[in-house]
């Protein structure tokens, strides 16, 4: 063996020799090490993930709905008449049911999916003059025309087969002033309650636009209101038509008179009291009641108005 060999033999199996043999494995072990290493999954993206909190409150159309607008004709919505309270209700067993200044109105309805379908079968018979006689009419061929629903950001919407908005509807609420009564008693001077006078009915409408309108038991009347939580304010009240002659024109007279008073009133189901500002009770009202729903039980709930 020459003396470099042997100086190259001492080299390797020496301490020098272990350190070059470090140095020549340490990129080996690293590389062997980095395999083993598993990285953190990264952090999903914030941005992607669904905001449930945005998510919309699900939207069905049974239920009793205040028509805010409609169109029959196609010739753009029109809001109900000054003092009119229009509702629509979708009932269980296929029933549909509803409110318009001429009295209830009853046919048949049928819900599948987005697909509607509404035919009325019989319109109130309450006398209520030519022009509301013409828009509960109006309002049977708006709903006979509905072949869609649609959730809006106010309510529902119905739309025919071409995509036009023929109703606007929002949710009645049960415990509000709106809607239909029927008055019962009201207050005599001393504070009293008294029943209305025989043979004659005293209307209050509450319409969902700030117009009340109704009936003394002698003439029509109309105007305004404006409500907050359980106080309300009912502007000065015009009455419409020639004035009627003893005992219901001394009614007449104090049920405007009472209704001039009114600043609060509380609803305990289908029972609405109005008063003054001490507590006192000026009028008790009940909620107008709809027809049996057995009188429409020979009809053929799905067939649409003629």
């Amino acid at each position: 063996m020459s003396s470099w060999s042997r100086l190259a033999h001492r080299l390797l199996l020496g301490p020098v020799g272990g350190l070059i043999v470090m140095l020549l494995a340490t990129p080996v072990l690293a590389q062997e090490a980095s395999r083993d290493v598993v990285s953190p999954p990264e952090a999903p993206d914030a941005s992607l993930a669904p905001d449930l909190s945005a998510a919309p409150t699900e939207v069905r159309p049974e239920g009793t709905w205040l028509v805010t607008a409609f169109d029959a004709w196609g010739e753009g919505l029109a809001e109900p008449l000054r003092g009119s309270t229009l509702t629509v209700s979708l009932l269980p067993e296929g029933r549909l049911e509803g409110e318009t200044g001429c009295g209830t109105y009853l046919g048949g309805c049928t819900v599948e999916g987005q697909a509607i379908r509404l035919g009325v079968i019989s319109k109130g018979t309450d006398p209520c003059g030519r022009r509301r006689d013409d828009e509960a009419f109006a309002l049977t061929q708006a709903l006979a025309l509905a072949t869609t629903w649609a959730a809006s950001s106010t309510g529902l919407e119905l739309l025919d087969n071409e995509g036009r908005v023929r109703l606007t509807l929002v949710r009645r609420d049960e415990g509000s002033l709106a809607g239909d009564w029927g008055v019962r008693r009201f207050a005599r001077p001393d504070g009293s309650l008294r029943d209305v006078l025989e043979g004659t009915e005293v209307i209050i409408s509450f319409g969902p636009d700030g117009i009340v309108a109704g009936d003394t038991g002698c003439r029509p009347f109309e105007g305004q209101y404006s409500g907050e939580a359980d106080l309300v304010v009912i502007a000065p009240i015009a009455v419409i038509g020639l004035p009627c002659e003893g005992d219901e024109r001394r009614a007449e007279r104090r049920i405007l008179a009472l209704l001039d008073e009114v600043v609060a009133w509380q609803r305990d189901g289908d029972t609405l009291t109005l008063g003054d500002g001490s507590g006192s009770v000026l009028l008790e009202a009940v909620a107008r009641p709809a027809p049996e729903a057995g009188a429409i039980a020979s009809e053929d709930p799905s067939a649409p108005p003629q």
